[in-house]
């Protein structure tokens, strides 16, 4: 269901339009590279940031992509 969901968000994105998520946590390999391999066929540029969450106590992953 997630290929049609980001299919979704891209065609509402205007031309240039911008997605941005919250991932996953950086210590979840599966979900991240799920998300990844979607992104990456969908989206023309697309990139991560980790961030630390003082309420997680951990790091975790947010996404841009660009249409």
């Amino acid at each position: 269901y997630l290929k049609r969901l980001f299919g979704k968000i891209k065609r509402k994105l205007r031309k240039n339009g911008v997605l941005t998520m919250q991932v996953c946590s950086a210590f979840d390999k599966e979900t991240y590279e799920l998300v990844n391999s979607l992104l990456t066929e969908l989206f023309k540029e697309v990139e991560y940031r980790k961030v630390y969450i003082p309420s997680f106590a951990e790091e975790w992953i947010f996404a841009t992509a660009k249409k």
